[in-house]
């Protein structure tokens, strides 16, 4: 900016504009940068998975069964709700 304006002429509004347009682009070259930088770690399962692995995994199947479970329970009580709104009946 100060290569390209003589900082002695430019108006208070240029000033501003000038520092509203460079913060827009560093903000959406940031924005790029976080989204080429996002990237999933998974962890590498050997062969011979140990009694370990082996508990993890139950473990995490669980929790995703109960959270299944769970999600569908709330879905029929929603579309429960909403059919007794439409016919208009409520309990």
């Amino acid at each position: 900016m100060q290569e390209a304006k003589d900082m002695k002429k430019i108006t208070l509004d240029e000033l501003i504009g000038n520092l509203q347009t460079y913060e827009l682009r560093r903000n959406s070259q940031q924005k790029e940068e976080i989204k080429k930088d996002s990237g999933i770690a998974l962890k590498v399962m050997e062969e011979d998975s140990s009694d370990q692995d082996v508990e993890e995994m139950a473990m995490i199947t669980c929790k995703f069964m109960k959270f299944f479970k769970k999600a569908r329970r709330t879905q029929r009580r929603e579309i429960s709700a909403n059919s007794r709104r439409m016919t208009g009946n409520s309990s």
